[in-house]
């Protein structure tokens, strides 16, 4: 596996469509078409054709960290809130929670 960057505007490149995401809006989640495209080999990315692999491993030992500590927070923020509503709301005359 391999990393390299490619111009946007490549020849024989195509963006698919831009998905909808819940979250994380600042990354655009769309699908990359790749037909017939050269890439230089000044636009490899890392010491070899096969250090792409290690770049993505080690990306990823980086982000894992920050997407726990962004799962936490959200599992923390949702709990009070749903903690929150469960003490102001009544049904039937009387507290969901107390």
């Amino acid at each position: 596996m391999s990393g390299f960057i490619v111009e946007a505007n490549a020849e024989g490149l195509s963006l698919g469509k831009k998905e909808t995401n819940m979250g994380q809006r600042c990354s655009d989640t769309r699908s990359i078409t790749f037909n017939n495209v050269r890439v230089p080999a000044n636009q490899l990315v890392g010491e070899s054709e096969s250090g792409g692999w290690m770049n993505a491993m080690n990306a990823f030992d980086l982000s894992r960290p920050n997407i726990a500590a962004h799962a936490t927070g959200l599992s923390r923020a949702a709990y009070e809130h749903a903690l929150q509503y469960s003490n102001e709301r009544q049904t039937f005359g009387k507290p969901l929670h107390k």
